[in-house]
């Protein structure tokens, strides 16, 4: 089972990042995951440029096993 993780950063200050965890899943391949994880890359740069935010993809993933908020990626 896979899990899709983004760690996003604002381009102003590098170090203000966020960890977005797709609730959907896990998926049972790799290549479902990867699906998902444009899916949601897609839908946040279009929010984030909406929102005139300045954010900088850091880590774009398919994590094997279930990941939930507040476990280390």
């Amino acid at each position: 089972m896979f899990t899709a993780v983004i760690v996003a950063c604002q381009i102003a200050l590098p170090t203000d990042c966020l960890t977005i965890i797709d609730n959907r899943g896990p998926y049972e391949t790799t290549a479902r995951c990867e699906v998902r994880v444009i899916e949601m890359v897609t839908d946040l740069s279009a929010f984030w440029m909406k929102q005139k935010l300045g954010m900088a993809y850091r880590s774009i993933e398919c994590v094997e096993g279930e990941v939930h908020v507040g476990t280390p990626t």
